[in-house]
């Protein structure tokens, strides 16, 4: 066998094992399997593969957006087609199709296809049909043709998986729909029937929590020392933290008020996402890179020591402060904030003048004129949040009392006799009268018109 290998060379004796062994075209690739002594073998390492470690090495896979590709680093391309041209990396001897990713995390160098992975085999490189309902990060869904690294349940049919999936594609992490039927299932999208493989000698070492977030730097003082502010100076802040964890950060991963959980902060301002989110992730953060979270303090209009607490959050799935997860604590991204007293606080708007109605005439009155519309209202005096536009706590939005004028309030007969004019006392009073709901009947034109003509009528019948 040696001989063969060193007289063919591996890249020819690949393909003489693809063809030879049932995998569906899909799957062929090269079967680089290190012989015993080889001095190219790739060595297992001499501690024990832990859970955390599979997907630790996946996370870092998928991180690199490694290339599908049917062969090694610089060999051919069974599946796609060409050469395999790949960055240079740890896994150059592991193909980048589905099974040689499962291969290089799992640390299985002799890189089986997925028809191999389909019937289970014993020893320390093998591997065992495991129940679905025993399932652990790190094992393997296989079918006939794809096989995938199984991360975790996100609930009764949804799970995280890592896969290399198709030519032209790379690596990916995604959360797939499934309907299990007993010990098997199948995806969206996916005739295919899969069963649950765990590789022999995984030890569930300490899970490598999927959300932790590690300390950086910050722009303002520890909490050992109070920052100080006049009441409404507004600090510009930022907190820097490093995904510590095993998955990426997205747009849903924010800076959360804490101590309680989802407190609404004094200091919260337009700047906020809300008043219980100071900031979120803006693009993408992978496992051990940094981001910096950027918003302001904005000091309410009470003088005091104010003490901030933060911690991180996926919103909607976990905060990292969860039991299993990797956290800050809830108490210890703080900030301690004195607020003395002479900062130039806004005060309220205020609301404008009521209409008013018009004034008596012969031919009825002129309609009386609209009310002032209130000023809009300034920040309240606490510094309240307004992403929105909204209002502070303390500073209402502007009253529209005026409104519209008292629009109705004509007055006046045909025969001169003034009769009361209906005078709105809001604005909006005016207009409701307009619309048909009167007050009084002296206070609408047509009445007025109506009394007028049987005045007249009256005078008629008077001089007959």
């Amino acid at each position: 066998m040696r001989a063969l290998r060193r007289a063919l060379g591996p890249t020819l004796l690949t393909s003489l094992f693809a063809l030879g062994s049932g995998c569906s075209a899909s799957e062929v690739g090269s079967d680089h399997g290190a012989l015993p002594g080889d001095p190219d073998a790739v060595r297992e390492s001499a501690q024990p593969l832990t859970t955390s470690d599979i997907i630790a090495c996946a996370e870092n896979y998928v991180a690199a957006n490694v290339p599908y590709c049917g062969g090694v680093n610089g060999g051919t391309d069974y599946i796609c087609g060409g050469i395999c041209n790949r960055p240079h990396a740890p896994w150059d001897n592991y193909r980048s199709d589905c099974s040689g990713f499962t291969s290089w995390c799992w640390q299985i160098p002799s890189d089986p296809t997925t028809y191999a992975y389909m019937k289970d085999k014993a020893g320390s490189d093998g591997w065992t049909t495991v129940s679905l309902d025993a399932l652990r990060p790190g094992d393997a869904f296989v079918c006939d043709g794809h096989i995938k690294i199984f991360g975790r349940l996100v609930d009764a049919s949804h799970a995280e998986i890592y896969e290399e999936y198709n030519c032209g594609h790379v690596a990916r992490k995604a959360t797939q729909h499934f309907t299990r039927s007993g010990q098997t299932l199948r995806f969206d999208y996916d005739n295919r029937v899969y069963h649950a493989i765990r590789r022999n000698g995984v030890v569930t070492g300490p899970s490598a929590p999927f959300w932790k977030a590690s300390y950086v730097s910050q722009s303002f003082p520890l909490a050992t020392t109070a920052i100080e502010l006049k009441t409404c100076e507004t600090l510009a802040a930022s907190i820097t933290l490093r995904n510590d964890g095993t998955t990426t950060w997205d747009s849903k991963t924010r800076l959360g008020t804490t101590q309680p959980r989802d407190r609404s902060s004094a200091f919260a301002d337009s700047s906020w996402l809300s008043p219980n989110r100071a900031a979120g992730v803006t693009g993408t953060v992978k496992p051990g890179a940094n981001f910096t979270f950027k918003f302001n303090f904005r000091a309410p209009a009470t003088p005091g020591t104010y003490d901030e607490y933060f911690t991180l959050l996926e919103e909607g799935v976990a905060w990292f402060s969860d039991p299993g997860q990797g956290g800050p604590p809830d108490n210890q991204l703080q900030a301690k904030i004195h607020v003395v007293a002479g900062g130039s606080c806004p005060t309220a708007g205020t609301g404008g003048a009521a209409g008013t109605g018009g004034a008596p005439s012969a031919s009825g009155g002129a309609a009386g004129s609209s009310g002032a519309e209130g000023s809009a209202g300034a920040a309240g005096a606490t510094g309240g949040w307004q992403a929105n536009g909204d209002a502070g706590a303390a500073g209402a939005a502007g009253a529209r009392a005026g409104g519209a004028g008292g629009a109705s309030g004509r007055s006046g007969s045909g025969d001169g006799a003034a009769q009361p004019s209906a005078t709105s006392e809001s604005g909006d009073a005016g207009l409701t009268c307009q619309l048909g709901a009167p007050r009084s009947l002296y206070g609408t034109s047509a009445a007025a018109s109506l009394l007028a003509l049987l005045g007249l009528t009256a005078r008629r019948r008077r001089r007959r």
